[in-house]
């Protein structure tokens, strides 16, 4: 278990030291995210979800994290619209796979 946390930890300062040094990087900015995420700290992958999809805003994959985040931080009121626009851009690129979990996650909401 703690070579898994220290696994992480590293994952963590490795892609944290890439944003800093390149914060407008869609692909650190998501990966600090699913570092974030896998750690189970949800409220920190939010921004950068969030940040990626400025800079890259058809994205499907940081749409989905960043909806599961704010679900996991009681913010779940804000993950419809992302998961629906995250569906319509996964059903223009043709991306049938993560629609299924969109549509899972879109019934859990209230």
């Amino acid at each position: 278990m703690a070579a898994n946390n220290d696994a992480l930890a590293s994952k963590i300062a490795k892609w944290k030291t890439l944003v800093d040094q390149h914060p407008d990087h869609e692909l650190a900015r998501y990966s600090l995210g699913s570092a974030y995420f896998e750690a189970g700290r949800f409220a920190d992958a939010e921004p950068h979800f969030a940040r990626a999809l400025e800079l890259k805003s058809d994205w499907v994959m940081a749409y989905l994290f960043r909806a599961k985040c704010l679900m996991r931080i009681g913010r779940a009121a804000e993950a419809r619209p992302l998961l629906l626009l995250g569906r319509t851009h996964s059903q223009a690129q043709g991306h049938d796979a993560p629609i299924e979990e969109i549509d899972a996650l879109l019934e859990m909401l209230p």
